[in-house]
């Protein structure tokens, strides 16, 4: 493994200074975009998107997924559907995290009085998905 790094997704933009689009990750299972694991703050290690629009980009995401989740029992697609949206919540939290980050919005912890008690977020696993799929090779 390069630097013997291993589920390091912040490796490549905030240690290498890499700057990325797209990451796509597939599994036998179906394709994500999760290039929001892998560049946390799109102002300083994003590359612009522009191969296709973003609408395009999810229904062709979706279909693959679609297709490669076709003849799956009912427990099994539930599961994946789960984990799918555990996936798009964590990947939500980055970014809301990098605006915040950023300065373009507040956090709920700054805006809140102080009588008011702090709730924790709670901790989520690391998703089915990205356990399946390995750290994706750059191109540069």
């Amino acid at each position: 493994m390069c630097e013997e790094a291993f589920d390091n997704p912040l490796l490549y933009t905030e240690g290498w200074g890499k700057k990325i689009g797209y990451c796509i990750a597939f599994s036998h299972d179906g394709a994500a975009d999760v290039t929001r694991r892998y560049v946390r703050n799109p102002r300083t290690h994003g590359n612009p998107r522009t191969k296709c629009p973003e609408d395009v980009l999810l229904y062709i995401l979706n279909d693959i997924r679609a297709k490669k989740r076709v003849g799956m029992g009912p427990t099994d697609l539930k599961r994946l559907e789960k984990e799918d949206r555990e996936e798009a919540k964590e990947l939500r939290a980055n970014e809301i995290q990098s605006m915040i980050a950023d300065g373009l919005i507040e956090s709920k912890r700054s805006r809140r009085g102080e009588g008011e008690r702090e709730k924790r977020p709670r901790q989520s696993g690391s998703s089915f998905m990205s356990q399946l799929v390995p750290p994706p090779r750059l191109l540069c």
